[in-house]
């Protein structure tokens, strides 16, 4: 997890970070589902009870969580239309612009800018 925050943007660090701030430790993560399972502590399970719980973690880890992928889809789907009206209004910019090749170095300065 923390690699992975490595190449995050800051925005999306600071969404992540405030929903889970570390990773759980591996003791964490298997006292947390040793008791939603079986109502005790991991260090008190039989092996059995011990391999579901490690199976359990291991199937959990490939479940996305819904709200941050739905989230996802729409930054994504935003990111392209705030492109899109940028493109729009610089072009609306440079068609009513007197000096036209000025304002086309001018808009491509911003846009290029904002990146």
């Amino acid at each position: 997890m923390m690699e992975h925050r490595k190449w995050t943007s800051a925005q999306g660090l600071s969404i992540v970070q405030r929903k889970k701030k570390d990773g759980r430790g591996l003791k964490t993560l298997l006292d947390m589902c040793s008791e939603g399972l079986f109502k005790k502590g991991y260090d008190s399970l039989s092996e059995i009870e011990k391999n579901k719980v490690n199976y359990t973690i291991l199937e959990s880890a490939g479940r996305d969580n819904t709200k941050f992928t739905t989230g996802t889809k729409r930054m994504l789907i935003m990111g392209k239309l705030g492109v899109l009206v940028t493109a729009a209004l610089a072009s609306y910019q440079i068609l009513e612009a007197e000096n036209k090749p000025k304002e086309a170095a001018r808009q491509g300065m911003i846009v290029v800018g904002e990146r």
